[in-house]
Parts: structure tokens; C-alpha cells; sequence
């Protein structure tokens, strides 16, 4: 797998940030409590987590300045194999998972919410 970029909006200290990675090699830095974490959590969270999920974890995830539930969302570009894909989570106010074909004309919907779930899970071949 080759992982392209990670956009976050509204997650923890990251209003609205977009990640744009190396296919050789990355390195995050930063000062103590900036996000660096949080970019990692984020990348595990997109692919791994199902978007329904009601855990505590997730509801941490908001912004501490939000007031009131607000949707963090999380949107990972990747490659596997010869195919570029995109998976966008939404977690907390308005839940869903979108799974897309990334192509240089358009962008095609391949599934969506427990659909989209269980495809990344086996495209990632993880369980």
C-alpha cells in the first residue's frame, strides 16, 4: 500500500488539516501537543474503525474548543495494487463511510457505510 494524503476536519487540534506523504519515506515532527499523534490515530481510526461505532474513543475525538457534537471527518488517499483509492469517515454528529475509485478523470462511488466498511476491510485484508 502506498498512502497519498490524510485530511482531518475537526479532530482534536486539527480544525481543518490536510497531510500530503512521500511514497519513499515521511517523517512527522513538531513540538510537544501539536497533533503529530493524532494524524496516526486518525490514519488507524479511517481505516480500521466502522464509522457507526459509539466508543468513547470516538467521542474524544472532537475538537476540545467545539461546543455542542460536531462531525470529525477523516479522508485517506491510497494505492493498492494499481488502484487509488479514497475512504472518507464521518464520525459523532453525522456517521458514514465512502469508499471511492480514484481515477484522473473522476472519481467513482464504490460503497458506502457498513458496505464501505467491510470493502476497505477487505481490500486492506484485515479483520
Amino acid at each position: 500500500m502506498i498512502l497519498h494524503s490524510i485530511e482531518l476536519n475537526n479532530w482534536k487540534q486539527h480544525a481543518s488539516s490536510r497531510v500530503t506523504l512521500d511514497s519513499n519515506a515521511n517523517v512527522i515532527y513538531g513540538p510537544n501537543e501539536t497533533g503529530k499523534s493524532t494524524i496516526l490515530e486518525a490514519l488507524s481510526r479511517g481505516f480500521f474503525d466502522r464509522s457507526s461505532t459509539n466508543a468513547d474513543a470516538i467521542k474524544r475525538i472532537r475538537p476540545l474548543t467545539a461546543s455542542g457534537n460536531v462531525t470529525s471527518t477523516v479522508s485517506i488517499e491510497f494505492t493498492i495494487g494499481e488502484t487509488r483509492f479514497r475512504v472518507e469517515k464521518n464520525f459523532n454528529l453525522k456517521k458514514g463511510t465512502w469508499l471511492y475509485r480514484v481515477s484522473e478523470h473522476k472519481n467513482t462511488l464504490l460503497s458506502q457505510d457498513a458496505d464501505a466498511d467491510e470493502q476497505l476491510i477487505q481490500l486492506l485484508d484485515a479483520s
